[in-house]
């Protein structure tokens, strides 16, 4: 949602024909979303607690998809 935010005020501020430097500043944000680190996405070292977890989780998830 944030990206879409961004992305609206960089057209509104680009249909009046002045930029107030948002356009650098946007795409830079986009590229730092994108990198962004989560349980599912993680490929470091767990904590046997933090795999027990994470495999219950994936357990849930599956069960709810089926």
């Amino acid at each position: 949602m944030e990206a879409s935010l961004l992305q609206a005020k960089l057209e509104a501020s680009l249909a009046d024909g002045i930029s107030w430097g948002t356009g650098e500043d946007a795409i830079e944000e986009a590229e730092d979303e994108i990198d962004e680190i989560t349980w599912q996405t993680y490929k470091g070292q767990l904590t046997e607690k933090q795999e027990k977890t994470r495999d219950k989780i994936i357990k849930r998830l599956e069960k709810i998809e089926s």
